[in-house]
């Protein structure tokens, strides 16, 4: 029998309209789970162009950095897909 265990992993927008505190994404760790940054916002511009790609991408990895927890990471890799890190 084959055992899979899987993880959940919560996506986060931490600018503009919704506030990401570090007691919230404790509260995520604390259960086990992995946090994501999904967009700086939702404004749907995240592959608008590359200038502005890279310009948030940027922004984006700079929480991954100053959360220095493990299973938190951007979502933005998904832009290597796009064609738009290239």
């Amino acid at each position: 029998m084959i055992l899979m265990i899987l993880k959940a992993c919560f996506s986060v927008v931490p600018e503009h309209r919704y506030e990401v505190t570090n007691e919230y994404l404790d509260s995520i760790w604390n259960r086990g789970f992995e946090v994501i940054v999904q967009d700086l916002n939702h404004d749907g511009r995240l592959f608008r162009n590359r200038k502005d790609y890279l310009s948030r991408v940027e922004r984006i990895n700079a929480y991954g950095r100053s959360t220095e927890r493990p299973g938190f990471g951007p979502l933005s890799c998904i832009g290597t897909r796009s064609g738009l890190t290239r």
